[in-house]
């Protein structure tokens, strides 16, 4: 069904109230409000498709029906703040060049802007908190409010981003938070063997997720939790110019070998599919590449 055939085929004056009931916390449905900002944005002449691939938000403020659902996540009346600020917090990414994937001669580092990223994945309760009314869909792997959220496919996870009032990474957003700025294997540095209090993949067969707040011995140059294994987590980019959907992801899982998750290592999954060992986390608002007459000035 395409959108402008459901746009056509309906009053405005009813659609767009019907729309918004459906961004309403007692009619959420995260599986579904994609499509329901979709639509609003169309009527009011604005790509959504657009907007999430060059990840600029700013036009959602003119659209009146989103302004409620953009604001929820700091009204005490409304959610559990305390979950917002445990299971949300953030991260600080330094402006300056880091080594991108393979790319070691100095002069090819790339540049970012600072940034802020979540110190965990998105947890089962920190996900709660954006729809009330979600069901876990792999319980058998992940059941507990600090285990991160699987099940959730590349597009719910925009619009819980957006939610949180942030977005999905870039993919050099991404790896710089892992990795730092040395060209590291691993968050914590070289491999060195298989260590098991570094991370959570299929080698030590735990079989599942775990805590976010385990494998502190992982943690990345920036202090994240959890950047090799637990769950693939979610970017913004096509996986390449030849995949016209897959999305790329990050990180390796519980369910995958530990060489899958360095830090440089590219995965990608079709977005609108839920993957028993995807999850995501988020990044600031601001964008933070810069083009290359800005990066020669760094």
């Amino acid at each position: 069904i395409k959108i402008e055939d459901v746009i056509a085929a309906n009053d405005s004056s009813v659609l767009r109230p019907f729309l918004e009931s459906l961004l309403k916390r007692e009619n959420r449905d995260g599986r579904i409000l994609y499509s329901v900002i979709e639509l609003l944005l169309n009527m009011n002449g604005i790509n959504w498709s657009e907007l999430v691939d060059r990840q600029e938000f700013d036009s959602l403020k003119t659209v009146k029906e989103l302004e409620t659902f953009l604001n929820e996540a700091s009204d005490p009346e409304t959610i559990n703040l305390s979950n917002i600020k445990r299971w949300g917090e953030m991260v600080t990414v330094p402006a300056g060049k880091f080594v991108y994937q393979d790319e070691t001669d100095e002069e090819d580092h790339v540049y970012l802007r600072e940034y802020s990223i979540m110190k965990f994945s998105v947890t089962n309760i920190l996900y709660k908190e954006f729809d009330p009314h979600h069901r876990l869909r792999f319980p058998q792997y992940s059941y507990l409010d600090d285990h991160p959220v699987i099940g959730i496919n590349f597009y719910e996870a925009v619009v819980c981003s957006l939610w949180l009032g942030r977005r999905l990474p870039i993919e050099k957003e991404w790896e710089k938070a892992a990795r730092g700025t040395d060209g590291r294997d691993y968050p914590w540095g070289e491999a060195m063997g298989y260590q098991s209090d570094y991370a959570n993949t299929c080698d030590f067969m735990i079989g599942r997720t775990s805590s976010v707040t385990e494998f502190e011995q992982g943690l990345s140059p920036f202090g994240c939790f959890n950047m090799a294994g637990n769950v693939w987590e979610w970017c913004v980019q096509l996986y390449s110019k030849g995949h016209v959907t897959q999305r790329v992801v990050r990180g390796g899982s519980w369910l995958n070998h530990m060489v899958h998750s360095k830090c440089a290592y590219r995965n990608t999954f079709d977005p609108d599919e839920r993957y028993p060992a995807a999850g995501f986390r988020c990044v600031s608002l601001q964008l933070t590449e810069v083009d290359d007459d800005e990066e020669d000035d760094y």
